[in-house]
């Protein structure tokens, strides 16, 4: 198996089987992963393709469209190594992964089923010409009809062993495909900047790339973010809509469990790249959740200074209790105030309060403490991000 191509109309379902098919690639090991292409007919439903395809041979433009000119007769199709094997069924990451596991297998089993076939029905034709013909021309027709039925059914053989594939796919994807025409659903992709681009990326931005670049520690970062990218989008343009689907249940129940399974498999990767991303350096924005480059001091979606990260991560105990106390007395608080309402030891509070000072969390401020000049601390702006930060992640 050395490619895999889809053909898809350009609307939401078929964008989520395009991402089901480079989640399943993901899981594979990239030594055994077939190549990805992805043509999209300039079509935006499934239901117009045959439509489309009968204006195009009318008007004798079959050639401009590639899925035309192959002769495919229903979207969405998945063609393997220039042969067409599934049509006018949709595929999630069950279906995918089955494809992809065992096509290899399949493969060899209708080669071995196919000639079987033909040899059985090659030596069928030669016994019958032999058995039914008369004595003396017996032999002489027995091998004409043997080398005719030879011939023809070599022609044939493409056709036979295309059949069996789509048989045996049909029946191992028979619970996780969806016929075409048996979904009619619009349903908008994520609009946000961040996913424009990042459902734009090619697959090989996914880590499809030549060893020799895979190598580069620089690139490989570069790649694990570009995919973190895609797949944040596909998990939250996945749950708006199950959000939308969840108002016709009854009717998408089955529908909902692939989406269902398709995020959980996007989750699980975005985690382990996470994993991957910030042991070789990149970090991770505590308010939007975007990964960064290691020498970057901003997040490049939202702008929160990294300090953000690094404070969350060391924060102490007390170093909490002391920022969300200032936090509850409006983001300024006396010395005295502060330290009457901490139960720690007052040396502990002094060695906290010099560490919020180092990290730039907070600033000493002269306050009125009952009518008389007193020390006080307040809450710097990347303190108050840091404390909205994790709030939200509880």
């Amino acid at each position: 198996m050395r490619e895999v191509k889809l053909y898809l109309s350009k609307d939401f379902l078929p964008w989520a089987m395009h991402s089901s098919f480079v989640l399943a690639l993901l899981k594979m090991k990239p030594q055994k992963r077939p190549r990805l292409s992805i043509c999209y007919v300039n079509v935006a439903s499934p239901r117009q393709y045959q439509t489309y395809a009968s204006i195009l041979r009318e008007e004798g433009l079959e050639s401009i469209e590639e899925a035309v000119s192959r002769g495919i007769r229903s979207l969405p199709s998945v063609s393997i190594d220039d042969l067409t094997v599934i049509e006018g069924r949709y595929l999630f990451v069950r279906g995918a992964e089955k494809v992809l596991r065992l096509y290899p297998f399949l493969d060899v089993f209708s080669f071995i089923l196919t000639v079987g076939i033909l040899v059985s029905a090659i030596f069928s034709a030669l016994l019958f010409s032999l058995y039914f013909l008369g004595q003396a021309i017996q032999v002489f027709y027995g091998y004409i009809i043997f080398i005719l039925t030879s011939i023809m059914l070599a022609l044939l053989f493409t056709n036979i062993y295309t059949l069996i594939q789509k048989v045996l796919l049909k029946l191992i994807t028979s619970g996780s495909s969806f016929a075409s025409k048996e979904l009619s659903i619009n349903i908008d992709v994520a609009t946000t900047p961040l996913c424009k681009e990042a459902l734009a990326v090619e697959p090989l931005a996914f880590g499809f790339i030549p060893e020799n670049v895979e190598s580069i520690d620089k690139v490989r970062v570069e790649i694990l973010i570009k995919r973190h990218d895609w797949l944040r989008c596909v998990v939250d343009s996945l749950k708006n809509s199950i959000e939308k689907l969840e108002k016709e249940r009854s009717k998408y129940e089955k529908l909902l469990r692939e989406l269902g399974y398709t995020i959980e498999t996007a989750s699980s990767l975005k985690s382990s790249t996470e994993k991957r991303a910030t042991a070789r350096g990149a970090w991770l924005c505590p308010s939007c959740g975007a990964l960064n480059h290691s020498n970057t001091y901003k997040c490049r979606v939202c702008g929160s200074p990294r300090l953000l990260q690094v404070a969350r991560e060391e924060l102490s105990p007390i170093q909490r209790r002391i920022l969300s106390l200032i936090a509850s007395h409006g983001g300024e608080v006396a010395h005295l105030v502060l330290v009457s309402e901490l139960k720690e030891e007052k040396q502990q509070i002094v060695e906290a309060l010099k560490s919020l000072y180092s990290r730039k969390l907070l600033s000493p401020v002269l306050l009125t403490f009952e009518g008389k000049p007193s020390i006080g601390y307040k809450l710097s702006e990347d303190a108050r991000k840091l404390l909205e930060s994790i709030s939200s992640q509880k």
